[in-house]
């Protein structure tokens, strides 16, 4: 019997079976087989709305030089190892499939985990346009980036959110330095592009304001303001666009802390915990913002990723209404001056554990990972895409 010549099969039917594949991870394998299925492949590239958002993984307690990179998949329980070429750095962003990364010089560059492909040529963000000369940006001050559209396209813009006093920094194309904006009050909490135009929120009271970056437009216009929500207690704040606009999140934590006798001295280990959150919908039509009863059959990806709204349907295993988050509070002093404790003691902290998933009907918190043996202690969601 004459075996067959898996290379020789037709195009119609390699179509076929590539519009059918249920996972990226599939369609890399299906394209590795030879060049004539690679070119297939190629020629029905996945749209990144089609893939549940994968976690790139850090496995160090500091966030500097970040060894045992990893992408792990939630659906396929599946974890691989990614080499990350400088790991002298942080990572502070995530989306359309790329990471954000920073160093102690201020280098900043993206990366696609999956391609393997760098964007290096942007400017050191030392070079900062600084409209107040007596404050200079650092290492520390930057806390999210993200970006308007793959940065495959020609004209995408990217936004760093820093530090209090600092509002945020943004590139675009062609520009020689980054340009700082800093609004009336202090803390941006979060920040994302829609309709052609930056919204970020107040980090402390929760006000959501918009600015047209792409026309060079600094005038910043205030949406409505939020009724019955708490902003001091949802100490975290975040914006997503839902299918029917644009949605505004607030997270809450409780602290807690455990005490122990080392070397004739208490040891306090401060640990913070997500408790609940709260979902707002912005109706365009009246310009107010309403309570969220539910994602509308969707789910929310929290955390340092460009906060995103996906569709739950079609993915087996995943748990529709609900909000998956990972921790962004590597800079978490805002919580330090919370601890209260009597006696002389030292102060540790543990950070980067506190992900989950959020059920929004009944309040409950599940674990993202279902073996405790992959609790990496730094979490970002990134949406596999190597185009």
């Amino acid at each position: 019997m004459t075996e067959a010549d898996w290379t020789e099969l037709p195009y119609d039917i390699l179509d076929l079976i590539a519009t059918r594949l249920p996972f990226l991870s599939d369609h890399i394998r299906f394209g590795a087989v030879c060049k004539w299925w690679k070119s297939v492949a190629n020629a029905n590239p996945r749209p990144p709305n089609l893939e549940f958002p994968w976690l790139a993984l850090f496995h160090k307690r500091t966030l500097h030089n970040t060894t045992n990179q990893a992408l792990y998949s939630p659906l396929e329980a599946k974890l691989r190892l990614i080499d990350i070429p400088d790991r002298s750095q942080r990572c502070i962003g995530s989306s359309d499939g790329w990471l954000a990364f920073v160093d102690d010089s201020l280098s900043f560059h993206l990366f696609n985990p999956l391609s393997g492909e760098a964007i290096d040529h942007l400017p050191n963000l030392s070079w900062t346009e600084n409209p107040n000369s007596g404050m200079n940006l650092s290492h520390s001050s930057l806390r999210k980036a993200i970006w308007s559209k793959n940065p495959r396209h020609p004209d995408f813009i990217i936004v760093i959110l820093c530090e209090q006093f600092f509002g945020f920094v943004y590139w675009k194309q062609g520009e020689k330095r980054w340009t700082m904006v800093q609004p009336s009050f202090s803390l941006v909490s979060d920040a994302i592009f829609y309709k052609e135009k930056l919204y970020f929120v107040n980090g402390f009271s929760g006000d959501v304001v918009a600015m047209d970056l792409l026309h060079q437009e600094q005038e910043m216009v205030m949406m409505p303001l939020l009724e019955d929500f708490d902003a001091q207690r949802h100490r975290n704040k975040y914006l997503a666009i839902g299918p029917s606009g644009l949605l505004f999140i607030g997270r809450r934590f409780a602290l807690q802390d455990k005490r122990e006798f080392r070397d004739g001295e208490v040891c306090v280990t401060v640990f913070y915990k997500t408790t609940m959150f709260e979902v707002f919908e912005l109706d365009e039509g009246v310009m107010r913002w309403t309570r969220a009863r539910s994602l509308r059959g969707g789910m929310l990806f929290l955390g340092l990723n460009a906060s995103m709204w996906i569709a739950s349907q079609g993915w087996e295993g995943c748990k529709e209404d609900s909000i998956y988050f990972t921790d962004d509070n590597y800079n978490w002093h805002i919580f330090r001056s919370l601890v209260r404790f009597d006696g002389p003691a030292v102060l540790s902290r543990e950070y980067g554990y506190d992900s989950g998933v959020f059920r929004l009907g009944d309040g409950a918190i599940e674990l993202i990972f279902n073996d405790r043996g992959l609790m990496y202690p730094f979490l970002v969601w990134v949406v596999p895409n190597p185009w």
